[in-house]
């Protein structure tokens, strides 16, 4: 591929993911009352916290050699969450003939969104420039509860998800040599489908604003590729804790918003990472950190950083090690504010 068609790839691929980085949008109709404030008001303070698209530049700093930072234009990741049911949407559904709605979608909440994540890294070589993306569609329910919302305080929270998803890369090829067993990272098919039960905490405590507890089951019935067994994790658990805003200011460089969240995980089901080398405790250890910094000002967009420490996360590549530093934007959720 040309100079000239590889810059146009890369101009219409940061478009997409500039375009993806939107406020979460919602298929329900607002209605001007007293409960469906209430709704949209938890709605929002879920959402907040949902997974953000995000661009990186180049291929960032891998201290294991496996990603170079001249072997990416950038990395990015288009994140949609489609709101197909809120509370409001229950509340009016279970309406009696009088007009008075069902005391139990009062007092129990539920939402449904279908999220959807396409993940990308667009290479500087001449040929297949996008080589095997994550496509990582699903559907997740959401459910809170009167007794878990805080009267005093409306963004203190707890609620809990259930979801279903499909990820895989669209590739058709083997996913190992036959011969050799290593893995076939230009276009072996990796496939696989997983459900995923969440516990959510909204906090007021003075550092910590929100923690999530999410346990992740692989369906190995139903698309997973045979080469992925005792390689590829059945079951992962993670803890997730983001920080609340502090707002500094930089010489010369004006006010910033900053927070940070912390990923980490444990593997199960993963026996070996490589043919004949068998894991080891510390190799199912994955931990990740993400920091957002928002210049006073900015609504929907933030300068990013991201560490991830452990086995790579991008679908077929997850043989490889990874220590890696990335640096570029990320979609900001909610106003740009400091939190007390």
């Amino acid at each position: 591929m040309l100079w000239s068609e590889r810059m146009k790839v890369v101009k219409i691929s940061l478009l997409l993911m500039m375009f993806a980085m939107l406020p979460v949008s919602g298929l329900t109709q607002e209605v001007s009352h007293k409960e469906t404030d209430r709704f949209e008001a938890i709605s929002k303070s879920m959402e907040q916290y949902f997974e953000a698209s995000y661009v990186t530049a180049l291929g960032g700093i891998d201290q294991t050699g496996n990603i170079n930072q001249n072997d990416l234009f950038y990395e990015g990741q288009i994140y949609m969450h489609l709101n197909l049911l809120n509370g409001d949407s229950f509340h009016r559904w279970f309406n009696d003939d009088s007009g008075n709605s069902s005391s139990f979608f009062n007092q129990h909440i539920f939402s449904v969104y279908f999220p959807i994540r396409i993940q990308m890294r667009q290479l500087q070589s001449n040929s297949s420039p996008v080589r095997t993306p994550s496509y990582n569609p699903g559907i997740r329910l959401f459910y809170t509860n009167s007794a878990w919302l805080n009267s005093e305080n409306r963004e203190a929270m707890r609620y809990l998800s259930l979801g279903f998803h499909h990820y895989s890369n669209g590739q058709s090829g083997l996913h190992t040599d036959p011969v050799t067993g290593a893995i076939n990272t230009i276009d072996g098919s990796f496939s696989t489908d997983y459900v995923e039960f969440a516990y959510y905490h909204v906090t007021d405590l003075p550092l910590l604003k929100w923690a999530k507890l999410n346990v992740r089951q692989y369906l190995t019935g139903l698309t997973w590729e045979q080469g992925q067994s005792d390689y590829y994790q059945t079951n992962v658990v993670t803890v997730t804790g983001k920080t609340k805003k502090q707002r500094i200011r930089l010489p010369a460089l004006g006010r910033y918003d900053i927070s940070a969240t912390a990923h980490l995980g444990y593997k199960f089901g993963r026996h070996f990472i490589s043919p004949n080398v068998r894991a080891k405790t510390k190799d199912n250890v994955q931990f990740g950190l993400e920091c957002e910094f928002v210049p006073v000002g900015w609504s929907d967009l933030g300068l990013y950083a991201r560490w991830d420490y452990g086995y790579d996360y991008y679908n077929i590549n997850y043989r490889n090690k990874i220590n890696r530093l990335q640096f570029g934007v990320v979609q900001v959720f909610g106003k740009g504010k400091s939190e007390k």
